[in-house]
């Protein structure tokens, strides 16, 4: 049987990894990194490489589900969309009118496009407290650096041991070792930010 090559975007975090998804009989049989990209090359995270595997999961949930008798039994069964946010605005309801609004939290997982819309509903429900998978992600990432560097930036601009920043021809070294020393030139051509624009001489690769 035929397998076919299709490129694909995945969708478990913001980065948006090009992916092959190689295809047989409408089903998803290998999933590689698509090699034109110049930082990945071909390579992908654990959570990529494990696309095929959420997508077949028997456990993956396709469905509201209700749970059947006391938690942690494992029981649940299957009931309609109309049934469940009957169920969740009622349940809702009760807590804000015992409680009041603000012992609730509304949390949210990836993606990130509808964020807005649920901040939106908290807001009109009353209460501040909205969480998301971020505060263990990108913005927990971005507050230690901020911590450690005194700025949100993903990555800072090495400086030398004067605090000032690396220069061409100044004979001081940038140890790289996220790259292999013959991907460099193809990763300063693709564009590098300028602080990371250095002599070949310059920088010390730990994987060669």
């Amino acid at each position: 049987m035929k397998t076919t090559i299709t490129p694909a975007i995945c969708g478990f975090c913001g980065g948006d990894c090009l992916v092959d998804l190689h295809c047989r009989d409408g089903r998803v049989v290998k999933v590689e990194g698509n090699r034109t990209l110049p930082f990945s090359d071909g390579r992908l995270c654990v959570k990529g490489a494990a696309l095929k595997q959420a997508i077949y999961s028997p456990d993956r949930l396709l469905y509201p589900m209700k749970r059947l008798g006391e938690r942690g039994e494992g029981g649940f069964e299957r009931i309609t969309w109309e049934e469940a946010l009957d169920t969740i605005a009622g349940k809702m309801k009760e807590t804000k009118e015992k409680y009041g609004a603000k012992s609730a939290m509304v949390y949210v997982g990836h993606p990130k496009w509808f964020r807005p819309y649920l901040t939106d509903f908290a807001n009109h429900y009353g209460t501040p407290n909205v969480g998301s998978e971020s505060s263990t992600c990108a913005y927990a990432f971005m507050l230690a650096c901020k911590c450690c560097f005194g700025t949100d930036v993903f990555m800072p601009q090495p400086e030398n041991e004067k605090g000032g920043h690396m220069e061409k021809g100044s004979g001081e070294k940038l140890l790289c070792w996220f790259v292999q020393k013959d991907k460099w030139p193809r990763l300063q051509e693709k564009g590098l930010p300028d602080y990371l624009r250095f002599a070949e001489d310059q920088i010390l690769f730990l994987k060669e």
